[in-house]
C-alpha cells in the first residue's frame, strides 16, 4: 500500500485502486483552498500512474463526505471569480481521468461538496447519508450544481433543492437517481469495497473509450456553468455581503 502525504487529504493506492479521502473532520472536511489544491495534486498523480485502474472518492468519518466550501474561508465579492476558477481547476481534473471514478457518500454531502460527488462516474450512498445543496443559505446561487445535476434527476427536484436547500437520504437520493446505489451503514463499507474492486477489473481500453464519449456528450455545459459562475458569484456575494 503506497500513501502519499497531504495535510488536507489522504490518497492512498493499494493494488492499483486509489482512494483520495477528504480529511479535514473537525470542519466536516469543508475545502479550503488547500484542500482544493491537494486534491487537484492528488487526482494528477492518479492520473500519471498506470497501475491505477480506478478511484474512490469519499471522507473521513461516517459524518461527512465534504460539506462543501469552508465557511471559515469567506469569499469576498472581488474574489468570487477566482474561487469560482479554482473549482473548476479541480471538477476538470475528475473529469478528466480515464479510469471510474467512484464517489462512495458516506454522510453528509453539500453544496460544491456534494458537487464534487456529481462528478464521479458510480455514486454509492449510505442510506442515512444527507444530500444537499445549502448554497441558497448563504446567499449564493447554484449554478454548476444545477449543470451537474441536470442529467440525473428532474427539474422540478434541481429547484426544489436549490431554492428551499431540500435535504436528501441516501435512500431519497437513489429514488431521485441521483446516486445507483444506496446501502444500509453497517453494510457501506464492504459495498464500497466491492464497488471499487468490480471497476477496477472493468477492462481498462472500454471504460476509456466510455468515458470519451460520455465527455463529448457533456459538451460545454460545464465550462458554460463555470462562466456563468464566475459572472454570478461575485453579485451574489456583494448583495449577501450588504445583508451584514
Amino acid at each position: 500500500m503506497d500513501q502519499h502525504r497531504f495535510t488536507a487529504i489522504t490518497l492512498t493506492v493499494t493494488e492499483g485502486s486509489a482512494t483520495i479521502c477528504f480529511s479535514r473532520p473537525d470542519v466536516h472536511n469543508a475545502f479550503d483552498r488547500r484542500q482544493r489544491e491537494e486534491t487537484v495534486t492528488a487526482l494528477r498523480l492518479v492520473a500519471a500512474d498506470p497501475s491505477v485502474t480506478a478511484l474512490t472518492l469519499t471522507g473521513a468519518g461516517e459524518a461527512d463526505f465534504t460539506s462543501g466550501q469552508d465557511p471559515a474561508e469567506p469569499v469576498a465579492p472581488e474574489e468570487a471569480a477566482a474561487w469560482m476558477a479554482e473549482w473548476g481547476v479541480l471538477y476538470e481534473a475528475v473529469l478528466a481521468l480515464d479510469i471510474p471514478v467512484l464517489a462512495a457518500i458516506n454522510g453528509f454531502a453539500a453544496g460544491a461538496g456534494l458537487q464534487v460527488a456529481l462528478l464521479a462516474d458510480v455514486r454509492i450512498a449510505a442510506d442515512d447519508a444527507r444530500l444537499t445543496l445549502n448554497e441558497i443559505d448563504k446567499g449564493i446561487p447554484v449554478i454548476t450544481g444545477t449543470e451537474l445535476l441536470a442529467p440525473l434527476t428532474s427539474q422540478s427536484l434541481i429547484q426544489d433543492m436549490a431554492l428551499t436547500a431540500r435535504v436528501l437520504t441516501g435512500r431519497d437520493a437513489l429514488f431521485a437517481g441521483i446516486v445507483s446505489r444506496s446501502v444500509p451503514r453497517e453494510d457501506f463499507a464492504a459495498a464500497v469495497r466491492e464497488l471499487g474492486q468490480q471497476l477496477a477489473a472493468a477492462a481498462p481500453e472500454a471504460v476509456r473509450l466510455n468515458k470519451a464519449w460520455w465527455r463529448a456528450r457533456r459538451g460545454e455545459g460545464l465550462g458554460l456553468a463555470l462562466a456563468e459562475g464566475a459572472r454570478a458569484h461575485p453579485l451574489a456575494y456583494a448583495a449577501w455581503a450588504e445583508r451584514g
